[in-house]
C-alpha cells in the first residue's frame, strides 16, 4: 500500500469518525430536548400544586 492510499484511507476513516461524532451529538441533542421538556412539565406541575397549597391556606384562615 503507498502512501496515497494511506492518506486516502486516513481521510476515509476521519470522514466516518466525523460523521459517527454528529450523529451522536444529534441523539445526545435529542435526549436532552426530551428532558428540557419534562423539566418544564414538573416545573409547571410543581408551581400549580404550590400555588393550590398556597390559596388552601388563605382560605381556611
Amino acid at each position: 500500500m503507498g502512501i496515497k492510499e494511506i492518506e486516502k484511507e486516513c481521510e476515509e476513516i476521519k470522514h466516518n469518525l466525523k460523521k459517527i461524532a454528529e450523529e451522536e451529538l444529534k441523539e445526545i441533542n435529542e435526549k436532552i430536548n426530551v428532558l428540557e421538556d419534562e423539566v418544564e412539565e414538573v416545573g409547571r406541575e410543581t408551581e400549580e400544586e404550590l400555588n393550590k397549597k398556597v390559596i388552601d391556606k388563605r382560605e381556611k384562615k
